[in-house]
């Protein structure tokens, strides 16, 4: 059943008899019919036969008919939707315009591809990232450095935590702050599971693109299980404002049993998710060769991550340049063969099954003191003279504390789940960064699906579109 327009006004009843004499009247003020929604649906009213869909200058009115049988209309389908850029070069003469991906309330705020399709093949498309991040890299040099992990946590929703721990490795990086492994044991432990927490999130799209609800509903528990494990560690479902300079706040008490307990169901959860790719016929079938990338298109869109590996390119930072413990730690990079989407999904399962052979090992070799003896960031025991108090204080006041050299710089790079992440850093030695500029994989990937979709069905597009699994809020800054 066609979905309604958002922006409706309130709906007018009427009978099928009077029907025609209204739209007349409506078409004469400017109004063109440009939907029917036959049959019953609560949405629509308990009384409703059909719905019908007026298009009135920029602004939609619905009217719901009681009672048969239902007039011949004449719809005005290529009135709606508008093209999503007007002004912009017309499109080939196409039979209409189909919105891609999420239907949620704020995707036109966030997430915008809107395909010209001709029978069933798209034939161009309009991207438009959202706006939720925008001005990130203007508002972080108003604010001091220990405030930069938890503002960077906005730029992704999916895994903030990732993201929150790049900036503290760029932070301790421009201020020269030695962390002991047993803190980078840690991040890495936190790192690993929020990666599996991402891929369980594409899983869902993957899976709800192809149709699969058991598997849907398998990888949901597996985030859900995952939540819970964060909650045992750091006391909340998605472990935020846990990473900041020179110390992680965990407990490394009850992650080991925690972890012990949702290793198999997460296991279990890869099997079934390769069985649902290898085993139905119809899945893969579909999926072969469709959304294919080439190995050039890694370099000339500056591709990474699982998008980069499933064209066969072996491009994982955490083996080209190792940051935090990786270089002690041992664990395979997967990467594909054709670039289609069922590279990228394969290339994503062994990824989760890596992923939790890399916590097992921090785990294990995580044992020491989680907060490093330096009061530019972690702050001394309270003291009790006034006189020892009133310095204390001055360590967290504007002006005072971190203060990294005058014109020093550093970038660090990450594997974030959806590819590298990497942050820019500049000190003009105040307590706060002269600039800060974070480079997300998803403005890449995002810039490519124009040209990947391009010819391929539209029933493919849902799939194509999950298999690259970008971030809406990182991709505008």
């Amino acid at each position: 059943m066609t979905a309604l327009p958002r922006e409706v006004t309130q709906p007018q009843r009427v009978s099928s008899t009077d029907l025609p004499a209204l739209l007349a009247e409506r078409r004469r003020s400017g109004a063109r019919v440009v939907d029917l929604i036959p049959g019953h649906n609560p949405v629509h009213g308990a009384e409703a036969t059909a719905v019908v869909v007026l298009r009135v200058d920029r602004h939609y009115e619905t009217i719901w008919v009681e009672g048969s049988p239902l007039p011949a209309l004449e719809l005005s389908v290529a009135s709606w939707p508008e093209p999503p850029n007007p002004g912009s070069e017309p499109m080939p003469a196409p039979v209409g315009f189909l919105p891609i991906g999420d239907g949620g309330p704020i995707t036109r705020h966030r997430l915008s591809l809107w395909a010209a399709v001709d029978g069933d093949r798209i034939v161009d498309v309009h991207a438009t990232s959202g706006r939720l991040t925008a001005g990130l890299s203007r508002l972080a040099p108003a604010h001091p450095y220990l405030q930069l992990p938890v503002l960077a946590e906005g730029l992704n929703e999916q895994t903030p935590t990732t993201t929150a721990m790049l900036t503290v490795l760029g932070i301790e990086t421009l201020a020269g702050i030695d962390v002991p492994d047993s803190i980078q044991h840690a991040r890495v432990f936190v790192a690993e599971l929020e990666r599996v927490q991402a891929h369980c999130g594409w899983l869902v799209s993957q899976a709800t693109a192809c149709a699969d609800d058991a598997l849907v509903n398998e990888a949901r528990h597996g985030r859900e299980r995952l939540a819970w494990l964060f909650v045992a560690v750091c006391g909340r479902r998605r472990p935020t404002g846990i990473h900041l300079p020179g110390q992680i706040l965990i407990d490394r008490g009850p992650a080991e049993a925690a972890l012990s307990e949702v290793t198999p169901h997460l296991s279990r959860l890869i099997d079934t998710a390769r069985q649902s790719l290898s085993g139905r016929r119809g899945w893969r079938r579909r999926l072969e060769g469709v959304g294919v990338i080439s190995t050039d298109a890694v370099d000339t869109h500056a591709l990474s991550g699982p998008v980069a590996r499933g064209t066969g390119v072996d491009l994982d930072v955490r083996r080209r340049a190792p940051y935090l413990t990786y270089d002690q730690l041992d664990f395979d990079v997967s990467v594909g063969a054709g670039g289609d989407v069922v590279d990228r999904c394969i290339v994503r399962l062994d990824e989760m099954a890596q992923s939790l052979r890399l916590a097992r090992q921090a785990l294990a070799a995580w044992h020491g003191p989680v907060q490093v003896e330096d009061v530019r960031v972690v702050p001394p025991p309270m003291p009790a003279a006034t006189t020892q108090m009133i310095h204390h204080f001055e360590l967290w006041m504007e002006g005072h504390g971190l203060q990294p050299a005058s014109g020093a710089t550093a970038f660090v790079a990450v594997e974030a789940p959806e590819g590298e992440l990497g942050i820019l850093l500049s000190s003009d030695g105040s307590s706060k960064p002269k600039r800060a500029h974070w480079r997300s994989p998803s403005s890449a990937h995002f810039r490519l699906l124009p040209a990947l979709l391009q010819g391929q069905r539209f029933a493919d597009a849902a799939d194509v579109v999950s298999s690259v699994h970008v971030n809406a809020a990182e991709m505008d800054q």
